[in-house]
């Protein structure tokens, strides 16, 4: 146990950003070309293809209804 919860505390800040810059991307629809080059200067890397993928291909259908 001890060993799972390090690997997810060391792994968690690539975890908050990628859904701190989904959230601004929902929020606050910037404009596509600024934010990239801001993220950039920020040496923020982030898949755009995560963004908007299929929500299937990350959780299943039950994990989805068991969250809900």
């Amino acid at each position: 146990m001890y060993e799972e919860a390090n690997k997810n505390y060391h792994g968690c800040e690539d975890e908050i950003k990628d859904n701190l810059v989904k959230q601004a991307k929902t929020v606050c629809k910037p404009n596509l070309k600024i934010f990239e080059e801001k993220l950039k200067a920020f040496k923020i890397d982030f898949d755009d293809e995560a963004f908007g993928g299929d929500i299937k291909l990350k959780i299943s259908e039950y994990q989805a209804n068991d969250y809900m």
